[in-house]
């Protein structure tokens, strides 16, 4: 499991053979993660994604999409997209977790 805070940092120790570099922020409460270089893109990748309650930015109540497909994915081909929202279901800063099957 990754974990990503809400400024799109991978927390050290909590991630395998992801860096910082591997992750951009695309705007609020969405992240682009380019994974292509160990083998995951969007073509292989089953994602599974849950907030990150540590985080300063996550609240009780926001939630965490993930996007494997090119359908309302903004990111470059081939890298997924992690969508967070607040209660209200508007895009807001949050960390995650990320896992990958």
């Amino acid at each position: 499991m990754q974990t990503i805070t809400n400024a799109g940092r991978v927390v050290a120790g909590h991630a395998l053979n992801i860096t910082d570099a591997n992750v951009s922020v695309f705007d609020r409460g969405r992240y682009c993660l380019d994974l292509s270089g160990i083998g995951i893109t969007t073509a292989n990748a089953v994602a599974i994604a849950t907030p990150d309650y540590f985080d300063v930015e996550t609240a009780s109540g926001d939630i965490v999409h993930v996007n494997t497909g090119t359908a309302f994915n903004p990111c470059l081909a081939g890298q997924i997209l992690v969508r967070a929202y607040d209660e209200a279901g508007s895009l807001s800063p949050a960390g995650f977790d990320i896992a990958f099957m």
